[in-house]
This record gives C-alpha cells, sequence and structure tokens, in this order.
C-alpha cells in the first residue's frame, strides 16, 4: 500500500512496516500510533503514522454513531460533550491540534486526591480548563436513570 501519493518510493504492509524501494526502514512505536519518517519526490522529509494510513476509518467517531448505537446525550451546559448512561464522556469538538487534531474521541478520566475518586478535564464555553467529578457530571445529564456506579 502506498504512502501519501507525494511519496511513490514508500509502501507499508498490514503490519505497519516501512518500505522504501522493498527496504524495511525504522518505524518508531508510542501510544499514539507508529510514525515513519518518509522523504517525498520534491524533497520534503514528513513524518507519517503508519496506523491512521493502514486503516484510516480506524478511529473515526461520528455523531451518529456516539447518539444511536451509545445511546448518548448532549450535555445541557457543556454543549461540546456528549455522556452515555455508563460513564463514558465524548468530545464532540474538533480540536485545531494536538493527539486528538479533527477527531471525536473519549475523554479520559484519572483518579483525584486523596479519596480517588474519578475526575475528567473537560473546556468551558468560554475555553477554560475545568476539573469535574466524572459522577457529577453523568449525574446532571442523566439524573437517577445513570448505570453509572458511584463509588469508582
Amino acid at each position: 500500500m502506498p504512502i501519501p501519493k507525494t511519496a511513490t518510493k514508500y509502501t507499508i504492509d498490514s503490519d505497519n512496516r516501512l518500505y522504501r524501494d522493498g527496504k524495511r526502514l525504522r518505524v518508531r512505536r508510542t501510544d499514539n500510533g507508529v510514525f515513519g519518517q518518509v522523504v517525498c519526490d520534491d524533497g520534503i522529509r514528513r513524518r507519517v503514522n503508519l496506523e491512521k494510513l493502514a486503516d484510516p476509518d480506524r478511529d473515526l467517531m461520528t455523531t451518529e454513531y456516539i447518539f444511536g448505537k451509545e445511546g448518548a446525550k448532549a450535555h445541557p451546559e457543556y454543549t461540546d460533550y456528549a455522556v452515555t448512561d455508563y460513564g463514558d464522556v465524548y468530545c464532540l469538538r474538533n480540536s485545531k491540534s494536538g493527539i486528538h487534531a479533527n477527531r471525536i474521541y473519549i475523554v479520559p478520566d484519572f483518579l483525584h486526591g486523596p479519596s480517588g475518586k474519578r475526575y475528567i478535564s473537560i473546556r468551558r464555553p468560554n475555553g477554560t480548563r475545568y476539573q469535574i467529578r466524572l459522577a457529577r457530571f453523568v449525574r446532571q445529564v442523566w439524573g437517577d436513570d445513570t448505570r453509572f456506579n458511584e463509588d469508582e
């Protein structure tokens, strides 16, 4: 499978290995994907995510999937977020940069403080960051109809 159209000498296989003219090249594996460096035909070097090139639909979530199949509801105050009744929070806003650029993603939760309760970090409508307890965020949307365990 060829890489970008401007790098005609490069190919990748199904195991995310990068080749130039049949010779296997080094790749770097990180939590965010498998990356390799290619030199385009015009001489410009580019770093490409081989996992996304091999399967471009790998992690494309759509709002139809989130609201239809997952059964999520939009948060009334934070309209950029959708919440399922079991505690998954989706960010619907497409960021311009970073590892979540141009895609919908699940907001990661983390343990906070000595109580060990789960929190998420979200952005308010004015753009500032805000940490809120995950159980409270789910309860604001679902009320008593939630399947989320608040003791976690």
